[in-house]
Parts: C-alpha cells; sequence; structure tokens
C-alpha cells in the first residue's frame, strides 16, 4: 500500500515513509496483518536514472528530480535532499536527509560488466543505531555506469511485512506499519489524507474510495500527481488481498497476501 515502491535506490530514505491506505469504516479490515510471501504475486521494482552534465536524473513518475554526484546535497521533495558523491566510475556514496538529518548512509557499486547495481546501506534509526541493509539492482536493457533502467533483484521490497488498521475519530481510519512509524487518517470516500508521522512527507496524499463492504480502491499522489494505484479485498478465508501497481509502470501488477496475526 504506497511509498515502499520508492525504497529502490535513491528514493529510499528521501521517502522514508512508507504509506498505505486505511480502508472502509467496518471493524472486519482493523487489526495487525502480516505479509504472507508464500501466497503472494510480487515483483520488483523499477528505476530510471539518465545521466546529466552535474550528475544523475532520477524518475519515479510521479516523482522526477536532479542530483549533482559532486557530494553536495539537492532537494527531492519538500524536506528531503539527497547528496551523491563519486567515488570512481563504479562507486558512490550517498546520504538521504529528512529536515536537515541524516537518515542514512550508502555505498553503491556497480559491478565491472555493468549489470548490477548493489546498494549496501546503514539507515539510523529514530530511536537510536542503525540498521543495515543490501539491495541488489538488475540492468534492464542497456546503460553505462548509474544510468539505465534498474529493477530490484528482491521480490516484494515496496510491501510491508507488517500493517495495522485501526479506528479514528470522524469514522477514519489509521493505517501505520511497525517498520516505518508515517501513517495516514484518512476518511473513506473523503478528501485526500496527507501523510503524517516523525518523517512524513506533507507532499504526499491518499484518497480511498469504498466499492463494497469487501473492496477499497485508492491513490496515492504526490504534489498532486498520481504515484500509485491499488485494490484492497478482504477474501473468503479471511486475507486481505492487496493488488497495486506504479502509475510510471501500469503493467508492473502484484498481489500481496496478508493474513491477521
Amino acid at each position: 500500500m504506497g511509498l515502499r515502491s520508492i525504497r529502490s535506490v535513491f528514493i529510499a530514505a528521501a521517502l522514508t515513509a512508507s504509506v498505505r491506505p486505511a480502508s472502509a469504516a467496518v471493524s472486519a479490515w482493523y487489526g495487525t496483518w502480516t505479509l504472507d510471501r508464500g501466497r503472494s504475486q510480487l515483483t520488483g521494482t523499477t528505476l530510471r536514472i539518465v545521466r546529466i552534465s552535474k550528475g544523475y536524473h532520477f524518475d519515479f513518475g510521479a516523482v522526477r528530480f536532479d542530483v549533482g554526484d559532486d557530494g553536495k546535497f539537492y532537494p527531492t521533495v519538500p524536506g528531503r535532499a539527497t547528496s551523491l558523491r563519486a567515488m570512481s566510475d563504479h562507486e558512490w556514496r550517498r546520504i538521504h536527509r529528512d529536515n536537515g538529518k541524516d537518515v542514512d548512509r550508502s555505498v553503491l557499486r556497480v559491478s565491472p560488466d555493468e549489470r548490477t547495481l548493489t546498494i549496501d546501506t546503514e539507515t539510523i534509526l529514530p530511536a537510536g543505531g542503525v540498521r543495515r541493509s543490501k539491495e541488489v539492482e538488475l540492468r534492464i536493457g542497456d546503460g553505462a555506469g548509474l544510468a539505465g533502467t534498474w529493477r530490484s533483484a528482491k521480490a516484494g521490497i515496496n510491501v510491508a511485512d507488517t500493517i495495522t488498521l485501526s479506528a479514528s475519530s470522524g469514522g477514519a481510519i489509521r493505517w501505520g506499519s511497525p517498520e516505518d512509524g508515517n501513517y495516514f487518517v484518512v476518511v473513506p470516500n473523503g478528501s485526500p489524507s496527507v501523510n503524517q508521522g516523525a518523517r512524513a512527507v506533507a507532499s504526499v496524499k491518499l484518497a480511498v474510495r469504498t466499492i463494497s463492504p469487501t473492496e477499497m480502491r485508492w491513490t496515492e499522489t504526490i504534489d498532486g500527481k498520481p504515484f500509485m494505484e491499488g485494490i484492497d479485498m478482504l477474501a473468503n478465508d479471511g486475507s486481505l488481498v492487496e493488488t497495486t501497481w506504479a502509475d510510471q509502470f501500469p503493467a508492473e501488477i502484484q498481489k500481496a497476501v496478508y493474513v491477521r496475526r
């Protein structure tokens, strides 16, 4: 449900708020849901990078920005900035900042055959300490260095492992994820809801429309531009099935199956 799809390569911590919609205001939706990877049909996220004179242009569809490779910080979305320093033709150091504070530091390496991009990241946790992670991106088609089209080698990197849905005041629903912390308080069939939380992105909004007591559809926007679309359904077996696609890549559909914990 949302911005985890931007967790590939460069926006990862720049938009560290994973965002998912809540759903129809009925208790059947409420609770803690855990991803069942074995039953899900997940894909890797796709990112386009173009070499420009001062650095690189990053294209996420609804979000596009330029980052120089000189180690300076460049704005990405409101309140967020990215620094990228070229160490060689195949290695870069990257830092993401949220309102002036570092939120992660990474080393990016392109393999000698230029077919694989490995990203080793240290995420600075709000409560202290760091979480280390590694991403592998595979090149699609031609390109050199960072430039080209990349797809995550790990399916489902853009879905949450656990989500929580709960009732809020005025018929709204609050959605959160333990591994992130940001959330929406959204009224189904009402106005778009603004992202909230410790590392919220004010330009990210969510609109939810109920189709039936067991189905909702949602659109997530960035600066008013559609970014992600989704359909959530309560299945007969008690699971929550979420089908999502990015507006930039509508053919890359994935289905995540969640079970109530």
